[in-house]
């Protein structure tokens, strides 16, 4: 399926770096401890996706919703960050 559609959010830097900080989460977790695992994992996975997701979908919107869903992808970060401090 890959190369069928183009949309907009394809030629974003800041998409393509949201999907590398995605994969580069989902390789991070696996090294996780198993006590670790339950706890984190799917919260650092969850917080890291939701950045490109939101990058994605907003940029099918007016400017104006664009930068809405540009902040809470901002906003994410901020939630990736906190439970890094966890880990």
């Amino acid at each position: 399926m890959e190369g069928q559609y183009h949309f907009k959010f394809d030629d974003l830097q800041v998409y393509q770096k949201a999907i590398d900080f995605g994969e580069f989460v989902n390789k991070q977790v696996e090294t996780f401890q198993s006590h670790k695992i339950y706890k984190l994992s799917s919260q650092f996975i969850r917080a890291a996706d939701s950045i490109a997701f939101n990058i994605a979908e907003g940029s099918g919107s007016t400017d104006m919703i664009f930068r809405r869903y540009l902040k809470m992808a901002c906003h994410l970060s901020h939630e990736y960050v906190a439970a890094s401090t966890k880990a």
